[in-house]
């Protein structure tokens, strides 16, 4: 067997004692846990008494598979769980929140698992780690703002298969990691903006980016900040031109915070894999972004995620 551990921390304005609480009650786990915003009709089932030693929950569903969660220890900085996988195969791990109150109003916490894989899927276990930290990573995010503000802004929908029409576009080709993304693409949009201003361009459609690579092991990401024009039109460096070629393709509307964008995602994904959808490794996905961050409220921004198949 191979180890397999991931861990993931943030900072998160609120008291020990009300994340404490939250997080031995599995019924509150509804409103931040990363698996459940992209299947929210899943079942779930939950032991009589919780907040207690023993306590559990059980899920299932088609995107998230099914399994059980026991909480097994409570210290005040520490609690110890058990997860176990039924489907889509078995497995047990080890899962541990540590707590630890850097003021009144403020706790660092952090969020680990520690299992093992059989030998044969080492070649994955890359990946695995990859994704589990991803969904850790959007898991904190919301637990975040859930105790920061008493809500999530992040709903998601899959629409299922979906026509991607073709259409002409410029835009700034660029590739960071994806903790650098939040501010170098909304620069690269700007750039973009004042060259289409300043050019007098005729636009056609929404803002989009065009992802043709997205690498969740190196967290890095080659992109295109673009945007649908009419016409032959001529550019000059940094902008590029191109075609956005059409076709079917998985969707998935994302409302709410750009900073939740990845439940959007791994829905798409989520979606693909239960549905055995073959998808195109290049462009990996697009983003269409229907309204502006800066004249509407973060929690009524509409992203529609489109993964073209193959």
């Amino acid at each position: 067997m191979a180890a397999l551990d991931v861990k993931r921390s943030t900072t998160i304005f609120a008291p020990i004692a009300t994340l404490h609480a939250s997080l031995i009650n599995y019924r509150q786990w509804e409103a931040w846990s990363p698996w459940l915003i992209i299947e929210p009709d899943a079942t779930l089932n939950y032991s009589d008494t919780q907040g207690e030693v023993g306590c559990s929950y059980h899920w299932e569903g088609a995107l998230i598979g099914s399994g059980d969660m026991t909480l097994k220890k409570i210290a005040k900085t520490r609690l110890d769980m058990q997860i176990t996988f039924l489907t889509p195969f078995k497995s047990t791990a080890d899962i541990v929140f540590e707590l630890e109150s850097i003021a009144d109003n403020e706790t660092s916490i952090s969020w680990s698992l520690h299992g093992s894989v059989p030998f044969f899927m080492m070649p994955m276990l890359k990946k695995m780690k990859a994704y589990i930290g991803m969904d850790y990573e959007r898991g904190l995010k919301m637990l975040k703002e859930q105790s920061e503000t008493g809500a999530v802004s992040s709903f998601v929908r899959i629409d299922g298969i979906s026509n991607l029409p073709t259409q002409q576009y410029i835009g700034i080709a660029n590739h960071c990691t994806l903790h650098d993304m939040g501010h170098i693409m909304p620069a690269d949009f700007k750039t973009l903006h004042d060259y289409i201003q300043a050019n007098n361009i005729t636009t056609k459609g929404t803002h989009f980016a065009l992802y043709n690579e997205f690498d969740l092991v190196k967290q890095h990401a080659h992109f295109i900040s673009a945007i649908a024009v009419e016409g032959e039109i001529e550019v000059q460096k940094p902008l590029v031109k191109g075609e956005l070629t059409g076709g079917e393709a998985v969707k998935v509307t994302h409302t709410g915070s750009y900073l939740h964008l990845g439940n959007g995602w791994a829905a798409a994904m989520g979606y693909s894999r239960e549905q055995k959808i073959k998808t195109k490794t290049s462009p990996v996905g697009i983003e269409f972004y229907h309204n502006d961050p800066l004249s509407v409220a973060a929690e009524e921004l509409v992203t529609e995620i489109l993964l073209p198949l193959q």
